[in-house]
C-alpha cells in the first residue's frame, strides 16, 4: 500500500497509527530536499563538495523524519549532520558514545 502522498483514508490512517505493531516489512518514505538546497554534480570528485552534499541530504532527511518518531534533540539537522558525518581527519562519533543513548 502507498501510505504517503495519497489521500488519508480511514484505512490508511489505521495502518499509520498501528505501524509500531503491525509493520513487519521495510517501506519507503518518498522525500526530497527543500528547494534551494545545493546539489552535487554526479561526477563531482572534490572531497569538500561531496561532504557538503552528503551532509545537506542527511540534514534534510533528519529534519523531515525526526519529528515523525518523536525525536527532539534541540539540534538542527545541520548540527546533527556535522556530528554524525565528520571530516576525514576527525574520528566519526560512534552512535553509542553520544548523548543520543536510549
Amino acid at each position: 500500500k502507498i501510505l504517503y502522498g495519497t489521500p488519508r483514508t480511514p484505512e490508511i490512517q489505521r495502518c499509520i497509527d498501528n505501524r509500531g505493531t503491525s509493520w513487519k516489512e521495510a517501506h519507503l518514505f518518498p522525500m526530497k530536499v527543500p528547494k534551494g538546497t545545493p546539489a552535487c554534480n554526479h561526477l563531482e570528485q572534490d572531497k569538500d563538495a561531496v561532504l557538503k552534499a552528503v551532509r545537506g541530504g542527511f540534514s534534510a532527511a533528519f529534519d523531515i523524519l525526526a519529528p515523525t518518531v518523536g525525536l527532539e534533540l534541540g539540534l538542527s539537522g545541520e548540527e546533527v549532520a556535522q556530528l554524525v558525518i565528520a571530516e576525514e581527519d576527525k574520528t566519526t562519533i560512534a552512535f553509542d558514545q553520544t548523548f543520543l543513548q536510549t
